[in-house]
């Protein structure tokens, strides 16, 4: 990527009026997917491909929301929640996996009782028209809370 598409690239992102919203997939084609979505609806977007790239961006910036994958490298998509938990950042989470039924009805579980909003379950291969109406939803309950910061 050329130096001023880069620049083009990172003065597009952290707008301080825009939702700031994490996406953390390991499929790329799943993570373009959810991006151009998402750009449609103004979310302000970083990308994470790891558990260890999400954890980086995620002590390095505050994000309003997060859409997460639960099938991530060496690590899965629950380590991400809990560390989100052990540093009190408790943001409205869509999941957008492929795993199985009783996993995601799990780990939605789970992530419920360490107090996270779960909005929705998005299953892989993506639904198109269940990501836009699950991305809106989002979208609408951070802009409901109206407690981000300005």
């Amino acid at each position: 990527m050329s130096r001023s598409a880069l620049r083009t690239e990172n003065a597009e992102a952290l707008k301080p009026d825009r939702i700031k919203l994490l996406i953390v997939d390991d499929d790329n084609v799943h993570r373009v997917i959810i991006k151009r979505f998402a750009k449609i609806l103004d979310f302000d977007i970083a990308e994470a491909a790891s558990f260890d790239r999400a954890v980086l961006l995620i002590d390095q910036e505050h994000f309003d929301c997060i859409t997460l994958d639960l099938s991530l490298d060496a690590r899965d998509g629950m380590d991400v929640l809990r560390h989100l938990w052990h540093n009190g950042r408790l943001i409205p989470v869509l999941i957008i996996s492929g795993a199985d039924d009783s996993k995601r009805s799990e780990s939605t579980m789970q992530a419920e009782l360490m107090r996270f909003n779960v909005l929705h379950v998005v299953k892989k291969p993506l639904d198109l028209q269940a990501l836009r109406e699950a991305l809106t939803k989002l979208k609408s309950i951070v802009e409901f809370q109206g407690d981000r910061p300005v």
